[in-house]
């Protein structure tokens, strides 16, 4: 079984390699609560649907997904995606609903929603992206609109309404993004935030009304394979 570590209640971070998780549960705290039921790797990703539970996709090529659920410390096998998730795989919650969008990866233009409102919950399929998502492809939602950087070398950003992809503003100028990208949305307000990964310090923030970026301070070390970025307690951002 996969260790895994438990991780802060707005966790939504993507996973990567298969390195073991760790989790944050008090000031400087760490614990291990039961591993993953499958070993990680590409393609995986985790979100925090509410304070009491995680969604796990763990990737490899697999389509198997588990709900976490921290207060009783343990794993439920989720109804499996209509096809396994691989390089480019990435997933976010959108705030206030009952859905996770997921893009499959392995540069298909694959878009899966899964409903969790009941059972073992449904998987639907959504309209195809309007590129191949790969390596660097990322999510993030506000509580109507789905954004997805296009990775694999691009500067391509996108927005998804429920129906409709559209092209949004590019990220900047040599702002190429790829492997360790992550978007991160707080949950209200009007900014995005990004990295930009590639083995570089950039980040980003992205203006939803102004449909623009802002370079930000850079962030301590390079970002590269395994990189994310979530929101803990207090407004701050973890990366």
């Amino acid at each position: 079984m996969k260790r895994f570590i438990s991780v802060p209640l707005t966790l939504c971070l993507a996973l990567a390699m298969a390195a073991p998780a760790l989790a944050q549960t008090g000031p400087d705290q760490w614990s291990e609560p039961p591993g993953v039921p499958s070993n990680v790797y590409y393609g995986s990703g985790i979100v925090a649907t509410d304070s009491n539970t995680l969604y796990v996709a763990p990737g490899n090529g697999s389509n198997a997904i588990y709900r976490f659920t921290i207060s009783t410390s343990t794993w439920t096998t989720m109804a499996p995606a209509p096809l396994g998730f691989t390089y480019g795989g990435s997933f976010t919650h959108m705030p206030g609903t009952n859905f996770i969008y997921a893009t499959r990866g392995g540069l298909t233009t694959t878009f899966y929603r899964f409903d969790f409102t009941t059972g073992l919950g449904t998987w639907t399929v959504q309209p195809v992206l309007p590129f191949t998502a790969y390596y660097g492809t990322a999510l993030a939602a506000t509580t109507t609109t789905v954004y997805a950087f296009q990775g694999y070398a691009t500067q391509g950003f996108w927005q998804f309404n429920g129906t409709t992809w559209t092209a949004a503003a590019s990220t900047p100028v040599g702002g190429t993004v790829y492997l360790g990208s992550a978007l991160s949305y707080p949950g209200s307000g009007d900014f995005i935030y990004g990295l930009r990964g590639y083995g570089s310090t950039t980040f980003w923030r992205y203006s939803i009304s102004g449909n623009s970026w802002t370079v930000l301070a850079v962030v301590p070390l390079p970002v590269y394979y395994g990189g994310c970025l979530t929101w803990g307690p207090a407004g701050s951002l973890y990366c």
